[in-house]
């Protein structure tokens, strides 16, 4: 067969493509852009086309086509006309055609009686008619392989009837394959006898569309009903009677009014509250973080602040330093009006080292200086000497604490402090201490004790929050520490 079409692939900016057969006219020439899907079988290769007019073939170079720029992208070609690689929609390859329609509406030459006949001129008519053959030639191979353009044929153009079930396409699995679809199936068409015994399942029913009228009286089993189907509304008022609670229902507290009237609670558990206040005697609730207390003869019972100890804590750090951080618990900073800080054999890396327990507030930063004040009585043992009862003004205002004196070589130190609330914006502050070389033996014993005022705000994170256990050289090498809240 004649060649009458060049067939290329748009790259999205070549916007120039060659072409081999012979034409009579420019205007003969053809461009058309298809959507291409390569892997489909022949004649269902081509998804869409479109025909474009956007070109010109050059007087210089006759057998190119020169696509002009379109201004905006489509989806076959860029904006500056070039043929897309791609659909921009479906992604599929962009074909580019070029194909020769010769104008069959008029002849080159015509002859008039008497005049000259000139070869030429019959050779123009002649190749006309070659090349209409050749092209018309060339469509019915195309369509008899499957190549029909989109929207060719036309329902008038079939015949009446024509159309069997064996020409419609189906398949077993692939809904996307068959032929005939929801849309072609006319309302009101599938009747009763078109629909196969058991063949309505439950996904074919719309929601809603089973009505009382449709269910036979007497129907509906306890098999049919879902599980929590029967919600409060669906139950007559009156209808549930002590006889249809199972006995091992184990009904929440939650589901019954609390009010028992004159009825005795009687339970073999405990009674929690959670969150909620545990009430005696009507409205008697105490105070927050308060514990009832029973008198043992029936009357009414009383409220009595709670009392807890932390577990004792370790002074030692690792690697070792000179002090140690106990922050006191937050909850009980809210109820407690008395903390006692316990401490026991501390002792430091070397043998001249003061100890001084600073108290913080609760963002563990010391207190501005003179919120700590009192004073100290101590019996002192440096040596073997006798010891020394004195009054030692700079033992408790030093820094900010309570320093007690470095006594002899290798001694650790035992003690209490007590913090007692005496006002929202103040402490009594009472300590005894005591510093020995052998605890056991009881010898080269020095003793401290004494009292005073630790002052804060009101309220907010700069009230009292624990203490700081710091030697002044040196670093804690043993020791540990518990406190008390009641």
């Amino acid at each position: 067969m004649a060649t009458t079409e060049t067939i290329a692939m748009g790259d999205g900016t070549t916007t120039e493509f060659g072409f081999s057969f012979p034409y009579i006219k420019t205007e003969d020439v053809k461009v058309e852009l298809q959507e291409y899907d390569a892997t489909q079988t022949a004649g269902n290769q081509i998804v869409s086309r479109q025909t474009i007019t956007a070109f010109v073939v050059p007087s210089n170079n006759p057998t190119v086509v020169q696509f002009s720029s379109i201004g905006a992208a489509t989806n076959y070609q860029a904006a500056s006309g070039a043929p897309l690689a791609n659909h921009a929609t479906s992604g599929l390859a962009i074909r580019v055609r070029i194909y020769r329609f010769t104008d069959a509406d008029s002849v080159p030459a015509t002859f008039i009686q008497g005049s000259a006949i000139r070869a030429q001129d019959l050779n123009d008519n002649f190749e006309q008619n070659l090349y209409i053959m050749q092209e018309r030639q060339n469509t019915i191979v195309s369509i008899q392989t499957g190549g029909i353009g989109e929207n060719v044929i036309s329902t008038n153009a079939l015949q009446d009837d024509a159309v069997d079930a064996s020409k419609l396409r189906d398949s077993v699995s692939d809904d996307t394959q068959r032929a005939v679809t929801t849309d072609h199936i006319r309302d009101n068409a599938v009747t009763n006898a078109k629909i196969v015994d058991d063949a309505v399942t439950n996904a074919k029913i719309v929601d809603n569309a089973v009505t009382t009228a449709k269910i036979t009286d007497l129907n509906v089993t306890t098999d049919k009903l879902a599980d929590s189907a029967v919600t409060s509304a669906k139950i007559a008022d009156g209808a549930i009677v002590n006889a249809d609670v199972n006995s091992a229902a184990a009904i929440d507290g939650t589901k019954i009014n609390p009010d028992f009237g004159s009825q005795t609670i009687t339970t073999t558990g405990s009674i929690q509250t959670g969150n909620a206040p545990l009430g005696f005697n009507g409205a008697n609730y105490g105070t927050q973080y308060q514990i009832a207390q029973s008198n043992g003869s029936g009357a009414a019972n009383t409220w009595v602040n709670r009392s807890e100890r932390d577990a004792g804590v370790s002074l030692v750090s690792s690697p070792l330093v000179e002090f140690k951080n106990i922050t006191f618990d937050t909850d009980a900073l809210t109820w407690a009006t008395k903390i006692d800080v316990y401490f026991s054999d501390v002792s430091n890396s070397i043998d001249v080292a003061n100890l001084i327990i600073k108290p913080l507030n609760q963002t563990n930063n010391y207190f501005a200086s003179g919120s700590l004040v009192g004073f100290v009585m101590g019996t002192v043992y440096n040596s073997t000497a006798n010891p020394a009862t004195s009054f030692i003004a700079d033992k408790w205002t030093v820094a900010n604490g309570i320093k007690l004196f470095w006594g002899i070589a290798t001694s650790t130190r035992y003690g209490r402090v007590t913090f007692v609330r005496s006002t929202s914006t103040q402490w009594m502050v009472d300590f005894q201490a005591t510093l020995s070389v052998n605890p056991a033996t009881g010898n080269y014993q020095s003793t401290w004790n004494g009292n005073g005022i630790q002052t804060q705000p009101s309220s907010g994170t700069g009230q009292l929050g624990g203490v700081q256990f710091i030697f002044d050289a040196g670093t804690i090498d043993l020791g540990t520490a518990c406190v008390h809240y009641s």
